[in-house]
């Protein structure tokens, strides 16, 4: 009878400590003047409705000193969702440039975890992990942090959708991946299976959204944002007072730190979440009214946005947002059902793009399904001033412009596209992917460039765009897609050639405003030139049938205006 009642008592402390870890994170932060000696932070997310308190695991620091709970926590509250954390100090004997592996345990996992042992996942370890690199060579080193909580709730056959929002204090770039679910370490759990394994779908072939193909997990690597295309609709528990049915399934992600040192990127550590999403077989929807639309701004001008929801059936709602910009200065408002987003930006802000900001939905009580919305913002470098364009008699073009004012550029790029540019500034952070070619690269303290003309051309033919980078990195680890938006179409308003085609004879509006003409043919043979007195030009029946390329000059003779001119007599 005894044995039975000890069985009895430890299955209840199992199914009650079952109901409160899910999910959680490391965080590292190096204390001023104390290299060796840093502030370590344990983030668990629990279940609000749990009793459970958290906090009775065990932390091992990576050098062989070990701390064993209980710990004292502290708790915020997130509405469905608890965030409680406990924070202590270590310092470490010396640097270590393969890095400290610091790492938290502690007992037990959900039950029911669908994708953990076939759902007996009760007497599961959580085990969460962070490796921080201390190398005196490469300088001071914290480890990231999330700025944005789990997003742990979905519905099956609709998109699900999450940023973490990873920041780091140092600067350094991060990428994120997809990681093992581990109970200990080196250790993953028993029987994982994957978010879209073909068990957890009546129909996987139409296990997407949009249901014409098999579902899909992705992760983008520099972004962080997380999408499951769709959640299955297999479920094991009946019970949740928010939806008929629904599984929990645990996944875990890691954010690595890079910095670009003598040239090679070096691996700083990295951070692991391992956490739980809900998804039920229905929920309480709810859609934003008026979500904010992507967006870019330039540099050093002000971002105000305002977020409003009205009262639903499902009682008062309350908006919450969270992100990067938020760490770099951004000012939020907040009065329940209305968020007020303020980021007066500046130069010193390149660095990250897009910028994310995470306006989340809740009541307080029952978790609200597509109460999730990502805000992505281009930050945009200031334009460039004073840019000139000036073709040469050999076949080049200079262009000056102002010195840049952002002092923290690190380059300018110059590139040009054929024809007219006719589409938003905003898309200009991938140059390419408009159709424009990079023609150079010179330091950001230049303010000249000359560029080679294709043969037969002029700098009339081209929509010219210069663009800046700043130190860091991006996703081809050389710059960052802050860029100045200065898209110049070369040529003065209010010319015009005519007729074009011409039998020989042409007139020019606006020729007061230059001195000489010149004519070219396609290779770039001069084949007539001199002053410019009247508008009209009646000695152009010399010329053989065929395509010539004219330009217009000031009295220094540097070309101002230049066109493609076809005699057809």
């Amino acid at each position: 009878m005894k044995n039975l009642l000890l069985i009895s008592s430890l299955v209840m402390l199992h199914q009650a400590y079952a109901t409160h870890l899910q999910g959680g994170e490391i965080i590292a932060r190096q204390m001023p003047n104390a290299p060796l000696t840093f502030e370590i932070t344990v983030i668990s997310y629990t279940d609000s409705e749990s009793t459970v308190e958290f906090g009775s695991g065990v932390l091992r620091f990576g050098d062989d000193n070990v701390q064993n709970g209980p710990f004292t926590t502290t708790k915020e509250d997130l509405g469905k969702t608890h965030k409680i954390s406990f924070t202590t100090t270590h310092t470490f004997l010396s640097p270590s440039a393969a890095g400290y592996l610091i790492s938290y345990q502690e007992d037990f996992r959900n039950s029911s975890i669908i994708n953990i042992n076939d759902g007996n996942s009760v007497q599961t370890t959580f085990y969460i992990e962070t490796l921080v690199v201390m190398d005196p060579f490469l300088g001071p080193n914290s480890t990231p942090y999330f700025t944005v909580a789990p997003n742990r709730h979905a519905i099956s056959g609709q998109r699900y959708r999450h940023n973490p929002a990873a920041y780091d204090p140092d600067g350094d770039l991060l990428t994120y991946r997809f990681v093992d679910v581990k109970r200990a370490h080196q250790t993953i759990v028993d029987g994982y299976r994957s978010l879209i394994d073909p068990n957890f779908y009546t129909n996987y072939s139409q296990g997407n959204e949009a249901m014409d193909g098999e579902p899909t997990l992705t992760i983008d690597r520099f972004t962080g944002e997380i999408i499951w295309d769709a959640p299955g609709n297999i479920t094991n528990q009946e019970t949740p007072t928010y939806c008929s049915a629904k599984a929990e399934y645990a996944v875990a992600i890691a954010v690595d730190e890079w910095r670009k040192v003598g040239g090679t990127w070096r691996k700083m550590g990295f951070v692991t979440r391992d956490y739980q999403i809900i998804v039920c077989r229905d929920g309480n929807v709810v859609s934003f009214p008026e979500l904010p639309m992507d967006t870019c701004i330039i540099a050093g001008n002000t971002l105000s946005k305002s977020v409003s929801i009205s009262e639903s059936e499902y009682g008062p709602l309350y908006l919450y947002s969270s992100g990067i910009p938020f760490k770099l200065g951004a000012t939020i408002d907040q009065a329940g059902e209305t968020l007020e987003i303020n980021w007066e930006t500046s130069c010193s802000h390149a660095g990250e793009s897009p910028y994310q900001i995470q306006i989340l939905l809740s009541n307080n009580s029952n978790p609200l399904f597509e109460g999730y919305h990502t805000w992505n913002i281009n930050l945009l470098g200031p334009e460039v001033t004073g840019l000139s364009i000036q073709d040469q008699q050999d076949g080049t073009a200079i262009l000056s412009w102002d010195p840049y004012s952002c002092p923290n550029a690190d380059s300018i790029e110059i590139w040009r596209k054929v024809g007219d540019y006719e589409g938003d500034i905003c898309d200009l952070t991938d140059p390419q992917s408009q159709g424009f070619d990079l023609v150079g690269d010179i330091t950001a303290g230049m303010t000249t460039f000359t560029a080679d003309l294709p043969s037969g051309t002029t700098s009339g033919d081209y929509t010219w765009h210069l663009k800046a980078t700043f130190p860091g990195s991006s996703h081809d680890y050389k710059e960052l897609i802050s860029v100045l938006t200065n898209v110049k179409s070369p040529g003065v308003v209010g010319v015009n050639v005519f007729p074009n085609p011409s039998n020989g004879t042409v007139f020019i509006d606006g020729h007061k405003r230059f001195k000489y003409y010149r004519i070219l043919d396609i290779s770039g043979k001069l084949m007539l030139e001199g002053e410019l007195k009247t508008p009209q030009l009646d000695n152009l029946n010399v010329l053989e049938d065929g395509i010539y390329i004219m330009s217009l000059l000031d009295e220094k003779q540097n070309q101002v205006h230049g066109t493609r001119l076809l005699i057809q007599k």
